[in-house]
């Protein structure tokens, strides 16, 4: 029997929009599999019960996991995720927001290389207008 436990904390617990291209994958997923949306479960088992963590790993997320080429882990999607957030410039805030942590700090520790990596783009980009400037070219 599997038991569905609280949130960790209050902010563990949030609504997170999605692209409606996303939401109609998820709508089909659903109806592929009998679903009506009801049970409040992306993954239910048959007639809407719990799906045993195995079952959901070895089908759902084993085969999504080789197709995008993550090498292990659940929780490798979350930290790609929030890696790609950060790294596509999106404000630390909202990623720590998106990932329920309660703190900022909490999310700047855990995915400090990906703010190391925004540190190297700036210097970088200043480096190229700093040689443009020295060699006269301005724009």
């Amino acid at each position: 029997m599997t038991h569905i436990q609280e949130t960790k904390t209050e902010n563990s617990r949030r609504t997170i929009e999605i692209f409606p291209a996303t939401m109609i994958e998820i709508k089909k997923h659903q109806l592929r599999y009998g679903q009506d949306g009801k049970t409040g479960l992306l993954f239910p088992a048959v007639h809407g019960k719990y799906l045993p963590p195995t079952t959901y790993l070895r089908y759902y997320f084993k085969p999504m996991r080789e197709k995008v080429k993550i090498e292990k882990g659940f929780h490798a999607f979350r930290h790609t995720h929030a890696t790609q957030l950060i790294t596509a410039g999106v404000p630390i805030q909202e990623v720590s927001r998106r990932l329920g942590h309660s703190r900022v700090s909490t999310t700047l520790d855990i995915y400090t290389h990906a703010v190391k990596a925004d540190e190297i783009k700036a210097m970088q980009a200043m480096d190229d207008i700093h040689n443009r400037l020295k060699s006269g070219n301005k724009a």
